[in-house]
């Protein structure tokens, strides 16, 4: 399982240039653990229910959103149209 592990997270990097998120380690760590892989979505969200309490609580206390910094660099808005054409009744 750890070189299968290296090789999948090697080749993530190389081809998306990005590292793996804390999700694909987690499944294999459940997986050697005997998890059966329908629980792997609950056991993800127990450990991570505090943090997200954290987060709306700080947000509520702020009265505002609070939003990570990032870049977008995907493709530019498409314009929308004002109003869709009404169509003529049959």
């Amino acid at each position: 399982m750890g070189e299968l592990h290296a090789a999948l997270r090697e080749a993530t990097i190389e081809r998306r240039g990005i590292h793996p998120n804390l999700d694909y380690p987690a499944g294999v760590a459940y997986h050697l653990m005997g998890f059966d892989i329908p629980m792997f979505t609950p056991i993800f969200v127990m450990s991570r229910i505090t943090g997200w309490i954290a987060h709306i609580i700080e947000q509520v206390d702020h009265n505002a959103l609070i939003r990570p910094l990032g870049f977008y660099n995907g493709p530019t808005q498409r314009p929308v149209p004002a109003q869709r054409p009404v169509p003529a009744p049959a």
